[in-house]
């Protein structure tokens, strides 16, 4: 047995926030409010690890997905980011016009959300990369 078995053994694994004495852990005993902080690796792991769930499910949900270029599954990812998957399925216009590669009219439902209406510059700037396909500048220099 390892210091990890132990700990995965006495606190439990739990896969979602739970509360202990009124206070939010997760994960293996991990206290939210007086833990450690989140280290940048940590979080770069829980960041890379939901858009591995996010792109599944949309190779599932999203007619079309694999013939998406990268700046397009990006734009769908961030959508579903922002309001889940179940948010994200609401956006069934936008979904249909992806899926017979309508790019204009797909942007053009995402710039008449509500999501547009709450998040408008994110918003913008995502239609305008899924009409053209193409990373903003200021991130294409740096991959």
């Amino acid at each position: 047995m390892t210091l990890y078995d132990l700990l995965k053994r006495d606190e439990g694994v739990v896969d979602h926030v739970y509360y202990l004495n009124g206070i939010p852990h997760c994960g293996v005993g991990h206290n939210l409010v007086t833990g450690p902080r989140l280290t940048p690796a940590a979080m770069d792991l829980i960041l890379r690890d939901d858009v591995a769930v996010f792109a599944s499910q949309m190779a599932e949900a999203v007619t079309g997905w694999a013939a998406l270029n990268d700046a397009r599954q990006a734009v769908l990812i961030s959508v579903a980011y922002q309001c889940g998957m179940a948010g994200f399925l609401g956006f069934e216009k936008m979904l249909h016009a992806v899926a017979q590669r309508d790019y204009h009219t797909a942007a053009m439902e995402l710039r008449n959300s509500q999501l547009a209406r709450q998040n408008v510059a994110r918003t913008a700037q995502l239609a305008v990369m899924l009409e053209t396909g193409r990373w903003p500048l200021a991130l294409e220099e740096r991959t």
